[in-house]
């Protein structure tokens, strides 16, 4: 709850999207997805200044799109994690990046 003026409840937000958007084919329905929720933590009020710690994890169901025959498809290519508090400020996020290949699977670089 850091720079809040006052005790508020926090809900914590985990997206995932492809870093380039050239990662899914143009022609493919996936292509047009921005990001995707793949976790959320009700972490309940927090009084101005506290923190608390949450813990996600990201498999490659999270990152898997569909294709256009309806296959789940996990591209190979870098993503974004994004980890923040929906409020929209730059200290309330943390960023990572992951790479998958369909030889050697996931890892965060």
């Amino acid at each position: 709850n850091v720079h809040k003026e006052r005790s508020g409840d926090v809900i914590i937000l985990a997206f995932v999207r492809p870093k380039d958007s050239s990662i899914v084919p143009k022609h493919e329905p996936a292509a047009k997805i921005k990001s995707t929720l793949f976790g959320f933590e009700r972490v309940g009020t927090l009084v101005p200044g506290a923190a608390t710690s949450v813990t996600f994890s990201l498999d490659t169901a999270a990152l898997a799109q569909f294709d256009a025959t309806g296959q789940a498809t996990v591209y190979d290519g870098v993503y974004k994690v994004s980890i923040h508090d929906g409020s929209g400020t730059d200290d309330s996020q943390v960023e990572v990046e992951v790479k998958c290949s369909s030889r050697l699977g996931c890892a965060v670089i």
